[in-house]
């Protein structure tokens, strides 16, 4: 997580093939290799948490990388989840063709 302020922070993560394989998951490049996550409006974060929850029920046990990125995204979210100090919000993306 990266702090925005000093009650805020946002979740960043590493290249990962596997979350790229969520069709409706868009990982945001805001630095070289830190990806921000980036879900349709109207999605539940809790429907991206399932997601990771499959992605690494079908993972082999040898893509050690893979796993451990999402294992710990998965248990921030759950942690997040039942904690109730996940909330979602908007950013601006325009299109950069124009």
């Amino acid at each position: 997580m990266v702090k925005i302020d000093a009650s805020t922070a946002i979740i960043v993560v590493g290249p990962s093939r596997c979350l790229r394989t969520i069709s409706w998951l868009r990982l945001v490049e805001i630095a070289p290799a830190r990806y921000l996550l980036s879900i349709p409006t109207g999605t539940p974060p809790e429907r991206l948490e399932l997601a990771i929850m499959d992605l690494l029920s079908g993972l082999s046990e040898n893509d050690t990388y893979e796993r451990d990125l999402l294992e710990a995204l998965r248990r921030q979210f759950a942690h997040l989840r039942t904690t109730r100090t996940m909330a979602k919000s908007e950013i601006i993306l325009v299109d950069a063709r124009s």
